[in-house]
């Protein structure tokens, strides 16, 4: 040996995709492959697929998919990190809605990734959770701080909130949730203005984007 010891290869960080898409699947196994520091540990289609490969695979990163078919990519993480503390997760999904990523928070994510994401940001947002980091999306990061400093709709407004983004009136929603239809105006007024909404219109526009209605 020369004077120099010789270094030994860190591991590399061991990722289990889950999406049940197989050209997205495709998709992340390409650009793992790509990194010299990063490797497909598994893949999985099902929340309960992943959840059994979280156990026996132990992987560093699980990317996962927000919709899954038997669960959703929330509830699933949820289990995972009740059962398995060292996992790391970054949930995956086509849109930012602020209700979904306060969500996947709560139930343990260390990081909320849109898929149109750059491969640069996607492997970023990998080291970074490995790192035990967290990593959000500027955009998402600000729109999530600037809910979250907003007063929260109640169950009630929620209720009337749904049957508005239904097509529902005034005097349709008095008589589905059985109260007065001054009291279903009194909640109509309040929603638009915790949604900082001019009318019903805008009002569900904004709720779609935050997430707090999906319409059907």
């Amino acid at each position: 040996m020369t004077g120099a010891h010789s270094q030994t290869k860190a591991r590399p960080i061991r990722v289990l995709c889950v999406d049940d898409h197989p050209i997205f699947q495709d998709g992340m196994h390409a650009m793992i492959r790509d990194q010299e520091d990063m490797v497909v540990a598994g893949c999985a289609y099902q929340a309960s697929e992943a959840i059994d490969l979280v156990k026996s695979l132990r992987p560093d990163v699980v990317l996962m998919d927000l919709n899954l078919p038997d669960m959703s990519g929330i509830a699933a993480t949820q289990l995972i990190r009740c059962a398995h503390p060292f996992a790391r997760v970054i949930i995956l999904t086509t849109y930012g809605h602020e209700e979904d990523v306060r969500g996947a928070i709560e139930a343990g994510a260390n990081g909320y990734l849109l898929k149109e994401a750059l491969q640069s940001e996607m492997t970023a947002a990998i080291r970074a959770v490995h790192k035990g980091g967290r990593y959000l999306p500027t955009e998402i990061a600000i729109r999530l701080a600037d809910s979250m400093s907003r007063e929260p709709l109640t169950r009630r407004e929620r209720e009337v909130l749904d049957y508005i983004s239904n097509g529902l009136r005034n005097g349709e929603i008095a008589r589905a949730l059985r109260i007065t239809h001054q009291t279903v105006k009194t909640h109509v007024r309040a929603i638009l203005a915790k949604l900082g909404a001019a009318d019903r219109t805008q009002a569900i526009l904004t709720a779609i984007r935050r997430g707090l209605v999906h319409l059907k």
